[in-house]
Protein backbone atom coordinates (compact mmCIF):
# COMPACT_ATOMS: atom_id res chain seq x y z
CA UNK A 1 0.00 0.00 0.00
CA UNK A 2 0.95 3.67 -0.59
CA UNK A 3 1.31 6.03 2.05
CA UNK A 4 -0.86 9.20 1.47
CA UNK A 5 1.70 12.38 1.05
CA UNK A 6 -0.34 15.74 2.08
CA UNK A 7 0.49 18.25 -1.00
CA UNK A 8 2.05 21.55 -0.56
CA UNK A 9 -0.99 23.25 -0.34
CA UNK A 10 -2.34 21.00 1.89
CA UNK A 11 0.30 20.62 4.30
CA UNK A 12 -0.22 24.59 4.81
CA UNK A 13 -3.77 24.30 6.05
CA UNK A 14 -3.00 21.85 8.01
CA UNK A 15 -0.28 23.92 10.36
CA UNK A 16 -1.29 25.18 13.42
CA UNK A 17 -2.12 29.14 13.61
CA UNK A 18 -3.41 28.90 9.89
CA UNK A 19 -6.83 30.66 10.13
CA UNK A 20 -9.46 28.09 8.30
CA UNK A 21 -11.02 29.81 6.01
CA UNK A 22 -14.62 28.16 6.32
CA UNK A 23 -14.95 29.45 9.77
CA UNK A 24 -16.54 32.89 10.37
CA UNK A 25 -14.80 34.91 11.99
CA UNK A 26 -17.06 36.77 15.04
CA UNK A 27 -17.04 39.90 13.30
CA UNK A 28 -18.53 38.36 10.24
CA UNK A 29 -20.90 36.32 12.23
CA UNK A 30 -22.49 39.68 14.06
CA UNK A 31 -22.76 40.86 10.66
CA UNK A 32 -24.78 38.51 9.34
CA UNK A 33 -26.80 38.42 12.26
CA UNK A 34 -27.42 42.37 11.82
CA UNK A 35 -28.06 41.81 8.08
CA UNK A 36 -31.07 39.10 9.29
CA UNK A 37 -32.41 41.25 11.74
CA UNK A 38 -32.49 44.15 9.08
CA UNK A 39 -33.90 41.83 5.83
CA UNK A 40 -36.73 40.65 8.50
CA UNK A 41 -37.75 43.85 9.65
CA UNK A 42 -37.92 45.55 6.28
CA UNK A 43 -40.25 42.24 4.67
CA UNK A 44 -42.22 43.05 7.86
CA UNK A 45 -42.60 46.83 7.18
CA UNK A 46 -43.49 46.40 3.65
CA UNK A 47 -45.87 43.50 4.18
CA UNK A 48 -47.74 45.71 6.32
CA UNK A 49 -47.60 48.54 4.40
CA UNK A 50 -49.24 46.48 1.54
CA UNK A 51 -52.24 45.63 3.69
CA UNK A 52 -52.49 49.52 4.56
CA UNK A 53 -51.93 48.85 8.18
CA UNK A 54 -49.72 50.22 10.84
CA UNK A 55 -46.47 47.79 11.10
CA UNK A 56 -47.65 44.50 12.53
CA UNK A 57 -44.90 42.16 12.54
CA UNK A 58 -45.25 38.74 11.44
CA UNK A 59 -44.50 35.70 14.19
CA UNK A 60 -41.89 34.34 11.69
CA UNK A 61 -39.98 37.86 11.28
CA UNK A 62 -40.47 38.63 15.05
CA UNK A 63 -38.98 34.78 15.82
CA UNK A 64 -36.22 35.63 13.06
CA UNK A 65 -35.76 39.43 14.70
CA UNK A 66 -35.42 37.79 18.29
CA UNK A 67 -32.55 34.84 17.45
CA UNK A 68 -30.51 37.57 15.14
CA UNK A 69 -30.75 39.86 18.54
CA UNK A 70 -30.03 36.96 20.81
CA UNK A 71 -27.30 35.17 18.61
CA UNK A 72 -25.44 38.62 17.95
CA UNK A 73 -25.51 39.25 21.84
CA UNK A 74 -23.79 35.63 22.31
CA UNK A 75 -21.44 36.18 19.85
CA UNK A 76 -20.15 39.71 21.70
CA UNK A 77 -19.82 38.29 25.48
CA UNK A 78 -17.97 35.21 23.44
CA UNK A 79 -15.59 37.55 22.01
CA UNK A 80 -14.98 39.07 25.15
Amino acid sequence: MRARVATPARRDRLEPGNVSDDKPTGTQKRRFYIATFCIALAIDVVMSLADGLAYRPSLVGLAIMIGAVLYFVVSLIRDR
